[in-house]
C-alpha cells in the first residue's frame, strides 16, 4: 500500500527542489521573496530566498514521512488498511496542494505569475 504514494511523493518533492534550485540561481543573494499574500493578491509577508524556496518542499517531505510511517505506528492498523484508498487520496491531495503553492511562489518570484 505504501510504495506507490511514497515514490510519487518523493518524485514530486524532487521536482519542487529542482524548481527551487533553478529559482535560487536566478535570484540575487539578498533577495526577499513574497511568501504571503492578502485577499487582493498583494504581498504582505516576505522571507529570504533560501527559506522561501525550501519551505514548501520541507513541509512536503515532513508530511510524506508522516504518511509513510503512520501505518506502522497506528495501533489499529487494520482499520487504516480498510480505508487505504482514502488515506492515499488524502496523501496525494496534500502533496499536490503543497506543490501547487510552491509553483505559484516560484512563479511569482520569477515574474511568471
Amino acid at each position: 500500500m505504501i510504495r506507490h504514494p511514497l515514490f510519487a511523493s518523493l518524485g514530486l518533492i524532487g521536482v519542487m527542489l529542482a524548481a527551487s534550485a533553478f529559482a535560487l540561481g536566478q535570484m540575487p543573494a539578498d533577495a526577499r521573496i513574497a511568501v504571503h499574500f492578502d485577499l487582493n493578491g498583494r504581498p504582505d509577508g516576505f522571507a529570504d530566498a533560501w527559506i522561501a524556496f525550501l519551505l514548501m518542499p520541507g513541509i512536503a517531505l515532513a508530511a510524506t514521512m508522516l504518511f509513510a510511517l503512520l501505518p506502522r505506528l497506528e495501533p489499529r492498523a487494520a482499520n487504516l488498511a480498510r480505508s487505504g484508498k482514502a488515506y492515499v487520496t488524502t496523501w496525494h491531495a496534500l502533496i499536490l496542494l503543497l506543490a501547487a503553492c510552491h509553483a505559484l511562489l516560484v512563479g511569482n518570484a520569477l515574474g511568471l505569475a
